[in-house]
């Protein structure tokens, strides 16, 4: 545990001195809202449940695969926008399959300076429905964790 710690540290200090960026540019948008489009179908990503928690997944498949990047809604916290597709337009998104580990590394230092992170899944996203007048779209606010496997 203390070696997942210290991995976790020695990669968010690495992040911020080597200033990787496809995110910094991205995560201007209205008062400091990251949208990112989750798909949570991708082969690398696992579904986790519990008591606690309305949804959690934990992402893999970056250049190491000791490195993960988990999302969580807790059903304490748990906050759900609901946007038309004229609305979600207008918003910048950041797709989830875009980012490395440096890149949701970034999102998370957001997240500790009070940024929110809200996510729609792709497969919402995608319904065949979505051209419809009326149709809308679930964007819900995620914690996020890192976790590097020595």
């Amino acid at each position: 545990m203390k070696k997942i710690i210290l991995n976790t540290i020695l990669i968010l200090i690495l992040q911020f001195v080597f200033t990787h960026s496809y995110c910094k540019d991205l995560i201007k948008n209205e008062k400091d809202t990251v949208l990112i489009v989750f798909n949570r179908e991708a082969h690398f990503t696992k579904e986790f449940q519990s008591v606690n928690y309305v949804f959690s997944y934990v992402r893999g498949g970056f250049d190491d695969p000791n490195m993960e990047v988990g999302i969580y809604s807790l059903i304490t916290t748990h906050k759900t926008l609901e946007l038309s597709m004229g609305q979600l337009n207008q918003k910048e998104k950041i797709w989830d399959l875009d980012l490395n580990f440096n890149d949701w590394a970034t999102v998370w230092s957001k997240t500790a300076k009070g940024s929110a992170v809200y996510v729609i899944f792709q497969d919402e996203l995608m319904h065949k429905d979505r051209f419809i007048y009326g149709f809308k779209v679930h964007a819900y606010q995620v914690n996020l964790y890192l976790s590097a496997i020595e």
